[in-house]
């Protein structure tokens, strides 16, 4: 039997957004400091699916909770990059 983050990972590769996200955010809502891979994954599939504000919510969260994860920061300039901020995708990809 898979787990809920099992299922969430298998959702992610398949690109299945919609599954995913709702997985990811179970996940997240069920733990108050979700671990930083589960955040950075969650990110990707509001991105996707269009929610751009619940997409830097989140990233916003992540960076407080883990200011110098790599994941996080590169998935903050991606972020910023699919919203023609430049500048602040190239911060990122230097932090």
């Amino acid at each position: 039997m898979q787990t809920a983050l099992e299922k969430a990972y298998k959702f992610f590769k398949e690109k299945s957004w919609d599954a995913a996200h709702s997985q990811l955010l179970a996940i997240s809502d069920k733990q108050n400091d979700s671990h930083p891979e589960v955040l950075a994954k969650l990110s990707v599939t509001q991105r996707h699916l269009g929610l751009f504000s619940d997409a830097k919510k989140t990233l916003k969260k992540a960076l407080l909770l883990y200011p110098h994860n790599t994941q996080i920061l590169i998935e903050f300039a991606a972020f910023e990059n699919t919203q023609n901020n430049w500048r602040k995708a190239v911060e990122y990809w230097k932090a």
